[in-house]
């Protein structure tokens, strides 16, 4: 196998486009310069307290996105592999993949999170909406009322102020839901509720979606959003996710499974693998399984 066999099949392309998005996300959540919206000051939903500490602070993101990563890893490498995508053949082997599998799901969590990122930082500069504690964060840098108002769009460079211009749409609430709606789709897919009619298989895939829901809500409470950003939020991080998933899996209503979506040679490749093992499924019932090459002839007979 090349090496730019291997790199297709282990979806490089898609990687160097989320890499590219990942920093496009980066130079303008750094650079970018928030729409400076005027307000009053005696607008009371910009005039609640600032909160110091917050339930979930931005260092929780980082565990929010490591976490589901972490226990794919663990459930990938522990549970039985009868429901991976990539099927062992005598062309793949078993750590060849486990690794297909890995990358697959980790590429789908990572993409989704950095669509939402690049969105949601744009929308916020080009929004320039104000978080409830605007105000008190404007006291907090010696600025009143009796002040006037003729420096507030001076002071993007104190980073306490600027944030205050970035409420809409809600980062936290994006994250959550680009992080976990893949999580859930994971576990889903490998839990199997709807095949084995477990209600406790069908809790345990659905949990992720009840800490991206406690997230998303606590932004409020922190007084950090309005309820409409975190709304907006949210809406993002499924979309998100979902696009991520379309962009890399596909799913086949016959068997119950997902399929990777591949390039070029790694593409042809795993559409016989995967057909060869969906035959296999369909023939042990009746003790015939048929032979990998008999898979491939009868492929290109029907390309003929």
């Amino acid at each position: 196998m090349t090496l730019w066999t291997t790199f297709l099949q282990f979806q490089g392309v898609r990687w160097v486009f989320t890499i590219c998005v990942a920093l496009m996300s980066f130079l303008i959540g750094q650079f970018g310069t928030p729409y400076c919206k005027a307000f009053h000051w005696d607008d009371e939903s910009i005039n609640m307290p600032f909160a110091a500490q917050e339930i979930f602070p931005n260092w929780s993101l980082v565990l929010i996105v490591a976490v589901p990563i972490g226990v794919q890893g663990l459930v990938i490498f522990f549970l039985p592999r009868k429901n991976f995508m990539f099927p062992a053949t005598a062309n793949t082997t078993p750590r060849r993949q486990l690794l297909l599998e890995l990358n697959s799901w980790a590429l789908i969590q990572i993409q989704a999170l950095m669509l939402q990122l690049m969105f949601v930082d744009t929308m916020k500069l080009y929004a320039g909406r104000l978080r409830p504690d605007f105000l008190d964060r404007l006291r907090s840098v010696g600025l009143t009322a009796e002040t006037g108002l003729q420096y507030h769009c001076e002071l993007m460079s104190n980073s306490v102020v600027r944030q205050g211009r970035l409420s809409f749409p809600s980062g936290h609430s994006s994250t959550s839901f680009a992080a976990m709606v893949p999580f859930t789709i994971f576990l889903m897919h490998y839990f199997r509720p709807w095949l084995h009619g477990c209600i406790i298989r069908l809790v345990l895939s659905l949990l992720p979606l009840y800490l991206a829901f406690f997230v998303a809500v606590s932004r409020t409470r922190d007084n950090r959003h309005h309820f409409a950003d975190i709304l907006a939020g949210s809406i993002i991080g499924v979309f998100a996710a979902f696009g991520a998933f379309l962009i890399n899996l596909k799913y086949s209503g016959s068997v119950g499974n997902f399929d990777p979506r591949m390039y070029g040679p790694a593409s042809m490749e795993e559409g016989i693998l995967h057909v060869h093992n969906q035959e296999q499924q369909q023939h042990q019932n009746i003790g015939v399984i048929p032979s990998f090459g008999a898979t491939s002839q009868s492929m290109r007979a029907a390309e003929a």
